[in-house]
Parts: C-alpha cells; sequence; structure tokens
C-alpha cells in the first residue's frame, strides 16, 4: 500500500495544532515543534488503514526519552516513545485523532538546546482524507509541573507524566474544550523552571530563548500558580502576582480569568488580597482533599477530583 505523508506544511493546513507549536529546524529538517507537555494535533481522518508519527528522539541523552499519546474517536490514549515506532491501526471508517505531547525529562534543555517535542512527518495510506477537528471552547491554562501533567502516574519523569490524565486533562474532557497549556516544571512568578525556564512572565509570550509566541486570546484564562514560590516572602509574591495581572489584561484584555488558589495553600491570603476586588475568578481549594502522588502533585484520583471541580466552576460561570 502506498503511504502519504505530510510534511510540516501539510500539518499546519490539515491539522488543529491545538496549544503552543511552530516549525523549527531541529537536525537541519522543519519539524512542528513545541516545548509545553499537553501541546496537541487533532484531525479527523477517512480512508486510512494506519496511522504513523515520526519524530526526533530530541530528548536530552541523560534522561527518559520524551513520550507522545494518541488517541482515536474519545477512547484510550495509547502512549509511545519517540525511540520506538510509533504506529496505531485504522480502518477505512471516519475517525477523530488526537496526539499529543505527553511526557518529557527534566533534564531536557527545552529553553536554549532545542529538545522539545520535534514532529517530522505523520503517515497515512493513500487515498486518506485529513481535515482539522476544532472543538467549541478554547481555553488556556497557565501554571507549572502540576499543570503540565508531571507526576500524576508515579515518580518516573516522562513514562508518569501524563496531561491528558492531570486535571486540566480531565477539565477538558468534560467541557470538550481546545486546551492550551502553558506550564514548565518548577516555574513560578519568582522561580526559574527547569531545562533552562525563565519565571511565568517571560515564558508566558516566548516557546523558548528564540521564540517569541504571542499570548492568543481564549474565551478563560486559568492560571495555578505559587507552589514553587512558597520559601519567598507574601510581600514579593504579592508584587510579581499583581505585576502578572497588569501583563494579561494588557495582552488579553477581553478574556476571562479564573485564579486557582495551590492546591498546598500557598499565599492563599495573597490571592485574596490581590483578587476580592478585581473582576477574575477565584478559586478555593482548601476542602477539595486531593490524593498525592508526592505531597505536590496530584495524583490519578487527585487529578479527578480537581479536574470535576474546576469544570463545574467553569460550567455555571464562564459557559453559562
Amino acid at each position: 500500500m502506498i503511504d502519504l505523508t505530510l510534511l510540516t506544511t501539510d500539518i499546519l493546513n490539515n491539522t488543529n495544532l491545538v496549544g503552543r507549536w511552530t516549525i523549527k529546524q531541529i537536525h537541519g529538517i522543519d519539524t512542528i515543534y513545541s516545548t509545553n507537555l499537553g501541546s496537541s494535533l487533532k484531525f479527523e481522518i477517512n480512508h486510512s488503514q494506519f496511522l504513523r508519527l515520526n519524530c526526533f528522539n530530541n530528548g536530552n541523552y541523560l534522561g527518559n526519552p520524551q513520550e507522545v499519546a494518541i488517541r482515536i474517536d474519545g477512547l484510550t490514549w495509547t502512549r509511545f516513545r519517540v525511540n520506538e515506532l510509533i504506529e496505531l491501526p485504522l480502518s477505512d471508517n471516519q475517525h477523530l485523532i488526537e496526539i499529543m505531547f505527553a511526557g518529557n525529562s527534566d533534564v531536557d534543555e527545552i529553553w536554549t538546546g532545542k529538545q522539545g517535542l520535534a514532529i517530522k512527518s505523520i503517515q497515512t495510506s493513500k487515498p486518506a482524507i485529513i481535515t482539522p477537528y476544532i472543538n467549541r471552547h478554547h481555553v488556556t491554562f497557565i501554571g507549572d509541573s502540576i499543570t503540565a501533567g508531571c507526576w500524576v502516574n508515579g515518580k518516573k519523569t516522562s513514562a508518569d507524566y501524563s496531561p491528558y490524565a492531570n486535571y486540566v486533562g480531565i477539565c477538558s474532557d468534560i467541557l470538550q474544550l481546545d486546551a492550551t497549556y502553558i506550564a514548565y516544571s518548577a516555574a513560578g512568578l519568582i522561580r526559574h523552571g527547569l531545562g533552562g525556564v525563565p519565571t511565568t512572565n517571560e515564558y508566558l509570550t516566548k516557546l523558548d530563548s528564540e521564540t517569541y509566541y504571542p499570548l492568543k486570546r481564549p474565551e478563560l484564562i486559568v492560571i495555578n500558580l505559587g507552589t514553587n514560590d512558597i520559601i519567598h516572602s507574601n510581600q514579593a509574591f504579592k508584587l510579581k502576582l499583581t505585576d502578572f495581572y497588569q501583563q494579561l489584561t494588557k495582552l488579553v484584555p477581553d478574556s476571562h480569568y479564573l485564579f486557582i488558589i495551590p492546591f498546598n495553600q500557598s499565599f492563599q491570603s495573597v490571592f485574596h488580597e490581590v483578587f476580592d476586588h478585581e473582576p477574575v475568578i477565584l478559586v478555593e481549594t482548601n476542602d477539595w482533599q486531593i490524593p498525592y502522588t508526592d505531597q505536590v502533585h496530584p495524583n490519578l484520583a487527585g487529578s479527578k477530583i480537581a479536574g470535576e471541580k474546576l469544570a463545574a466552576i467553569i460550567q455555571t460561570q464562564v459557559f453559562k
């Protein structure tokens, strides 16, 4: 059977790139590239016997390989390491395909070393028909490793990361969202992230050190920050939080804003000081009773609780 190969321009034109993607040359080849776990491709496909995804094994050799997850028709996600064959069988019928950047290592130099996910091509069988799939709602989630989906399934980097099963993924499935994840491990408003990542005010509008990425205008922006800044004073965090809120309102003045008080209750009083009289939704989480993998990151059960509670709030207060 003759294969149909979609290169970067074909992928841009025929799929819905959800999240932050760009075209970047990796090892001399144009790729569809992202540094954000949770970034995904969504499309419908007809008349193909298989789906094959070709990626560079692009992470740091000192860490676990990066992983992608693929879901067909909204069923179970199947995970693959980027250093192995990534292929799933299909029938000739129409299928909804979702491909997500699901895991990476904390030692991947995603900010200055071009060690994000790099997709070279998608292959199907001819005469496949591929069209973008776009959900009704688009929400941007800004945060740290909790929002990125780290440590959901355990304590192994990459393999135990799961942006589709963390609170963002659960919320997105319930509300049928196109979710943009802007989140990096260990990052905060004051603390720098791993992999060379700067603080939130800088990575908000950059995909890496050389790639400007404007903040798009979604219906809602959800912010979950503060956990990694806990060693700093209330006053220092309040200044950064106020500045960040002003930055957001200048960049996307017409969006709704929802701030989640961190699950570990970091700076709870500061969030009230800053937002009690602002036109934002401030979400209390102290009674959510979330179980954790490591006292910080919600596990699968905790992610489900948080995702369901957040979805209910968004449904009643934003998408009403």
